[in-house]
């Protein structure tokens, strides 16, 4: 269960078990839709290939990315898996 909120906090994704939760600005993240593939860190050149479906990784990084830095994050967010391979699969990096 992790919780990334903008530092105004008007905007946030929530992930409390199973079921996912956002704000109206972040709703897109957690509809269903596939997400595009998505740097990890700014500047690294990683790119994560998120998998079909709600992929924790993937809606952590996108949101990430949006609501940018510094924003807060509570409870266990997704291990981000590291750059070691090169692979554009679904769920690894390249």
């Amino acid at each position: 269960m992790w919780r990334m909120t903008s530092t105004d906090g008007k905007n946030w994704v929530q992930q409390d078990g199973t079921a996912w939760t956002a704000s109206a600005d972040l709703q897109d993240l957690i509809n269903g839709d596939p997400l595009p593939p998505v740097e990890i860190a700014a500047m690294t050149g990683a790119i994560y290939t998120p998998l079909p479906g709600l992929d924790p990784v993937a809606i952590y990084l996108h949101a990430r990315m949006r609501l940018g830095d510094p924003a807060r994050v509570t409870g266990t967010p997704p291990p981000i898996p590291d750059a070691s391979g090169v692979d554009s699969r679904p769920g690894l990096v390249y």
